[in-house]
């Protein structure tokens, strides 16, 4: 605090270069940050403590150079301006070489997550990504979550252009930090289902829990599963991770159909257990009667072949986009089941 108010008191030298050299400057925009954000109580009690000293610093600093360096400001003034000029001069690579190293620590931040390419089109030209089927991976810097939520800003051309990214890094070093960050999670829906009924370590009445039991207790070749992430958000990406499908592939002895529920998951069935069509009959009209457009992610049906481990379209059904109206299209639904 002291040498930032001696910095402040020569015309044209900021206090903040003074606090990047003698590196406290990210401390102090922190603790201003601590002051003013939702953060815990002994966050902000240590940015108080924080300021109190660095004010009572600055504070003397400004004082003194009032009271006794205005002279030698006054008889100097071209020196100690070319002083604090050469700590800027010397401050400038300083910062290029922390930002650089800020943006490496973050690269472990970089994640993917799938949208639908076609409702895209336009977001498509200026982000990276590569194509899926129908779908999109594009990606995301992710900045954080706290109890209101998650945040991510989205990578675009000219972001990766600037830390010097192609897609193909940027694949790379998304596939090996998303499941690192949201780890993937397959459950029996069933079993979902009942800890939003009955909570996680509820004490149940006789009757509840017979009925718990009857609805966890369907074959696992009968059963759905949703493959999403411990977070619930952008978790459809988790079926980019070829070994959550293969898993349980091999659990059901069976290939798979994807359903694609939403952004943040999606539902795998045996592939006994419907027709694709049908089944993407039933994807679009929940897509269309519950999901808001911006949680839709596609109204095809997907395949997972267990033994060539892949994953493709198993419908082809790109007459329905999914911002179509489902009271136009509701004819053409029932002509298909007819069909």
């Amino acid at each position: 605090g002291f040498f930032m108010s001696l910095a402040d008191s020569v015309p044209g030298v900021s206090g903040g270069t003074i606090a990047f050299i003698l590196g406290f400057y990210d401390d102090f925009i922190g603790s201003l940050n601590s002051l003013i954000s939702k953060n815990s109580k002994e966050d902000k009690k240590q940015a108080i403590f924080f300021l109190i000293k660095l004010g009572i610093g600055w504070i003397t600093g400004m004082v003194l150079s009032v009271l006794i360096l205005s002279s030698i400001f006054d008889s100097h003034i071209y020196s100690i301006s070319s002083l604090f000029t050469g700590f800027i001069i010397v401050a400038i690579p300083l910062i290029i070489k922390q930002e650089k190293d800020s943006l490496i620590g973050k690269y472990k931040n970089i994640i993917f997550t799938l949208v639908n390419a076609e409702q895209n089109k336009e977001l498509l030209e200026n982000v990276p990504h590569r194509k899926f089927e129908d779908l999109a991976i594009i990606y995301r810097w992710n900045v954080g979550v706290d109890s209101n939520g998650l945040y991510t800003n989205i990578v675009t051309n000219e972001f990766a252009e600037k830390i010097g990214k192609s897609e193909e890094e940027l694949y790379g070093l998304a596939k090996e930090n998303t499941n690192r960050i949201f780890p993937s999670e397959v459950r029996n829906m069933a079993e979902v289902i009942s800890e939003i009924i009955f909570g996680e370590d509820g004490e149940l009445m006789p009757e509840d829990e017979e009925f718990r039991n009857m609805m966890t207790e369907t074959p696992d070749d009968k059963s759905m599963y949703v493959i999403t992430n411990k977070s619930k958000l952008f978790g459809a990406a988790a079926m980019l991770y070829e070994e959550n499908l293969y898993d349980l592939s091999q659990q059901l002895d069976s290939d798979l159909y994807i359903l694609p529920s939403s952004t943040h998951e999606v539902i795998a069935i045996s592939d006994k257990f419907g027709d694709a069509n049908e089944l993407a009959d039933m994807v679009y009209e929940i897509n269309m009667d519950q999901v808001d457009l911006s949680d839709r992610l596609s109204n095809q049906v997907y395949h997972y072949d267990k033994e060539a481990r892949t994953l493709r379209l198993a419908t082809n059904k790109f007459e329905r986009t999914i911002s179509d109206d489902i009271k136009e299209k509701a004819p053409e639904i029932e002509e298909g089941k007819a069909r």
